[in-house]
């Protein structure tokens, strides 16, 4: 009997456990409705539900948090660059996009949790849930 195999998605996995924690069931976790906030990172939520295969729903809703960070950091970029009065539309649109294009290259998983029930208001049982974190852009 040889040693048994590992899919190379729960290899993934588990290389990714260190950084974050995956929850599922049990209280609906604090960061779902007050994400943390410091000087350091940017956090953002995404959840997704509608695959059968849970890891389909874990990476869809990561991409989604990862959409989400994007958004966020782009609108912090412009809101800094039109308050200083640095450059024109066009120029402040380009470096919110490739402020958000850098920083979203360093967002890092944090934490999953799937909603077996359904407990969040307006989620579906099954929903995963992912935060993700990137660093402050100086």
């Amino acid at each position: 009997m040889g040693s048994p195999l590992l899919h190379p998605l729960a290899l993934l996995v588990l290389a990714a456990a260190p950084a974050c924690s995956f929850l599922g069931g049990g209280r609906i976790p604090e960061w779902i409705d007050n994400p943390p906030a410091d000087q350091e990172y940017l956090y953002a939520i995404g959840s997704y539900v509608g695959s059968l295969y849970p890891e389909d729903n874990r990476r869809n809703a990561t991409k989604e948090a990862i959409r989400n960070l994007s958004a966020q950091i782009r609108t912090r970029v412009k809101d800094r660059l039109e308050m200083t009065g640095a450059g024109n539309a066009t120029m402040v649109r380009r470096r919110a996009e490739m402020v958000a294009e850098n920083a979203v290259k360093n967002a890092q998983p944090m934490a999953f949790w799937v909603d077996r029930e359904g407990r969040v208001k307006g989620g579906r049982p099954g929903t995963v849930y992912v935060l993700v974190r990137a660093p402050v852009a100086p």
